[in-house]
């Protein structure tokens, strides 16, 4: 991740800034005007590895976090779904594996959850559909199975469902071609 206080901060060219040990300083960081941070900005910054979910977890007024456009891998941490006011989660266009937590379907802020473009597997979760607050599922391009849960129409809020390229099968549910959402 290139963080620590002794090496500082890399920002998106490589240059480590040090010195700066407020955080609301560092590059691709968002601060609420209580200090806390609201946002992590940190798409196309070539971050690898696995992502952080437990210390991620700690940011409790985190609204937006972009890990987007990087080379992370290993699983989507469940722990990202205990973030109270998370609404944006991107995750698109890394090389995440595994399959998609069921605990986001405890979430009642995130209205934007986009997984697409990594190497994700396993079935859709039906439980994706108790999201309140959902807009956007953005799945595609992953190496998903199964079929389109017709329970994802519950989520009252959903407008925007993404599941081309993966290896669904079967049709798209009644339930969600009829949904207002």
């Amino acid at each position: 991740w290139g963080v620590g206080l002794s090496t500082g901060w890399r920002d998106s060219s490589g240059r480590i800034r040090p010195s700066i040990t407020d955080c609301c300083e560092w590059y691709g960081v968002e601060c609420h005007s209580d200090g806390s941070v609201g946002a992590l900005l940190l798409s196309g910054n070539g971050l690898r590895g696995e992502i952080a979910g437990e210390s991620i977890a700690r940011l409790q007024g985190l609204k937006h976090l972009d890990l987007s456009k990087n080379s992370l891998t290993g699983p989507i941490p469940p722990h990202l779904s205990t973030l109270p006011r998370l609404t944006h989660l991107l995750l698109y266009h890394n090389e995440l594996s595994g399959t998609i937590p069921t605990s986001f379907s405890l979430s009642k802020s995130i209205t934007r959850l986009v997984l697409s473009t990594n190497s994700l597997t396993g079935t859709i979760p039906p439980e994706l559909g108790q999201m309140e607050s959902l807009t956007h599922l953005l799945l595609h391009e992953n190496s998903l199975t199964g079929s389109i849960p017709p329970e994802l129409a519950l989520a009252p809020k959903l407008s925007h469902l993404f599941v081309h390229n993966n290896a669904l099968q079967g049709s798209v549910p009644r339930s969600l071609t009829d949904h207002e959402g």
